[in-house]
C-alpha cells in the first residue's frame, strides 16, 4: 500500500543526512496520502498522471491546517518537492511507472536574497548577553565562539568530535554536506574558547566515559538539532531586536571576511562551497561596503590605494 512505502520512505530519510526534514517530508506525505483516500488510490498501480494534476490544484488551494488561513508559496512548493521526490523514489524501485514522476512540473525554489548580515559588534553584543550561570550555557557560549569563528554549519557543529579539535595547530576538523571532510582555522578567541569548555566544562556534562561528542546534551549523548535550536532560541529570545539563528553567525562571519578583503576563494573553502556563486547566499554588502570598497581600489579616485592593472 502507499502508506507503507510512504513510512519506509520516511525511515529511509530519518536515517540519511536529510533526517533534520524527516518529519517536513512525513507532514507532505500524510497530506497527500489523505487526499488520496478521499480519493480511493491506495496502492501505488492505481496512481494515474490525472491524479498527479488533480492533487496538484488540491495542494495550491489547501489552507493551513492550523489557522485556516492560505499557506505561503514556498510552503506549497515544498510540499510538492517532497511529495515528487517520493514518487521519483517508486519510480527507482519500480513501485510506479516513470510517467507519473513526469506528470510533476519540474519544481525550482527560487533564488533569495540572503538576509542582512550581523556585523561584529553585534555578535560580540550577542555573545556579552549570553548568561554563563551553568555548563550548558557556559557550552553555548563556546557554540556560538564556534560558530561564528568558523562559519559552521549546525549540522557541521553537531558532528563534531573531541578529536577534531587540534589546539595547538589551531585548526578543526569538519564533516560537512556529502559527508565530504575539511579542515578551517579557529581564530585565538574561538580556540580559547573551546578548550576551556574542552578541559574545564564538558567534563562537568559528561556522563558517559566513553561518549566521543564534542557537544553534550543533558542527558550526556550528542547534541541534537533540536537541543541546539533551543538553547539558542531560550537564551537569545527578547533580548536581541535581530533575528538571530545558527546560520546568522555563519553568514555574519563570510560577510566580514569579505569586507576585510578576504580572497572570496577562501572564503567559499572555509565554507565548505563547490562553487563560488554559493557565496551570494551567504555575503551582504550593503551600500556603504561597495562606496569603501571603490574608494579604496577604483584608479580614477585619490583615495586609491590599490596597484592598477
Amino acid at each position: 500500500m502507499l502508506r507503507q512505502l510512504a513510512d519506509d520512505y520516511v525511515r529511509q530519510r530519518r536515517g540519511s543526512r536529510e533526517a533534520r526534514s524527516a518529519s517536513g517530508i512525513k507532514c507532505a506525505l500524510d497530506s497527500f496520502l489523505k487526499w488520496a483516500n478521499g480519493e480511493r488510490v491506495l496502492y501505488p498501480e492505481d496512481v494515474q498522471t490525472d491524479h498527479i494534476s488533480h492533487w496538484l490544484i488540491h495542494a495550491s488551494a489547501a489552507t493551513h491546517f492550523r489557522t485556516g488561513m492560505p499557506r505561503k508559496t514556498l510552503s506549497i512548493r515544498i510540499e510538492k518537492l517532497r511529495v515528487r521526490k517520493f514518487f521519483r523514489h517508486l519510480a527507482e524501485i519500480g513501485a510506479v511507472a516513470p510517467v507519473i514522476v513526469d506528470a510533476f512540473p519540474i519544481i525550482r525554489t527560487p533564488i533569495r536574497a540572503p538576509g542582512p548580515a550581523l556585523k561584529h559588534v553585534q555578535v560580540m553584543k550577542v555573545i556579552r548577553k549570553l548568561p554563563g550561570g551553568s555548563p550548558r550555557l557556559l557550552m553555548l557560549r563556546a557554540l556560538v565562539e564556534v560558530a561564528y569563528s568558523a562559519a559552521l554549519r549546525p549540522c557541521e557543529l553537531l558532528r563534531m568530535d573531541v578529536a577534531d579539535f587540534d589546539a595547538e595547530g589551531g585548526l578543526l576538523r569538519v564533516l560537512g554536506k556529502g559527508n565530504k571532510e575539511r579542515l578551517v582555522p579557529i581564530g585565538r578567541q574561538a580556540s580559547r574558547s573551546l578548550e576551556n569548555y574542552v578541559s574545564a566544562i564538558r567534563p562537568l556534562l559528561l556522563i558517559f566515559r566513553n561518549e566521543r561528542a564534542l557537544w553534550l546534551s543533558w542527558r550526556g549523548r550528542r547534541l541534537g538539532y533540536a537541543g541546539l535550536l533551543a538553547l539558542l532560541r531560550d537564551q537569545v529570545r527578547g533580548r536581541h531586536t535581530e533575528n538571530i539563528t545558527w546560520y546568522s553567525f555563519r553568514r555574519a562571519c563570510a560577510t566580514e571576511l569579505a569586507r576585510s578583503g578576504a580572497n572570496l576563494w577562501a572564503i567559499k573553502e572555509l565554507l565548505g562551497h563547490e562553487h563560488l556563486e554559493t557565496l551570494k547566499h551567504y555575503v551582504n554588502f550593503s551600500l556603504d561596503d561597495l562606496k569603501r570598497a571603490h574608494a579604496k581600489c577604483h584608479p580614477r579616485n585619490f583615495s586609491n590605494n590599490c596597484n592598477p592593472a
